[in-house]
């Protein structure tokens, strides 16, 4: 299980549709997706991969909020990894990293592995500083959700990541 965290309005919605091949786009608004939304990466995958979009986090969330939005956090509390999403256009890009690792932590999630996805990297005045930004964060990925070659490249990152933290067992009884 793959959960997509992040703050609102970085693009959560839009990269797992760009990432599962779904065809509905989200919305820029505040708490789009208020449910978890759960998709198969790619049906040929064995095991399947699931991708599960939920709530964006704010600042200060209020825990009255929390308790509303536990079906899409008990999402991310299962996952096996989390793609942290990133609007990295954003000035306050910094803060909202630490606002997503503050809510995971609070939820119990601080734990589960993560990639840094930076979105909306076609976004950036300075071409160059996505990758610095990347390079920074080693693991991360900068990436567009609106570019399909980006969304081909964070696919084969999130298959790479399986494919070297998980192994087959074959078990005869």
């Amino acid at each position: 299980k793959v959960a997509f965290v992040g703050y609102t309005n970085s693009g959560k919605t839009t990269l797992m549709h760009a990432l599962t091949r779904a065809t509905k786009s989200g919305k820029d608004e505040l708490f789009a997706t208020l449910d978890a939304n759960i998709k198969t990466l790619d049906p040929e995958t064995r095991p399947k991969i699931l991708m599960s979009d939920t709530v964006g986090f704010i600042r200060n969330l209020p825990h009255s909020l929390v308790d509303s939005f536990k079906g899409t956090l008990d999402e991310v509390k299962e996952a096996d990894l989390l793609l942290h999403v990133v609007d990295i256009s954003h000035s306050n890009f910094k803060e909202h990293i630490r606002t997503t690792d503050s809510v995971l932590s609070e939820i119990g999630a601080g734990d589960i592995p993560e990639i840094l996805v930076f979105n909306k990297a076609d976004a950036v005045i300075e071409p160059t500083f996505a990758r610095i930004v990347q390079a920074a964060h080693p693991g991360s990925i900068a990436i567009s959700a609106l570019i399909s070659e980006d969304a081909v490249r964070l696919r084969e990152h999130v298959y790479s990541y399986f494919s070297t933290h998980f192994f087959e067992v074959t078990l005869k009884i």
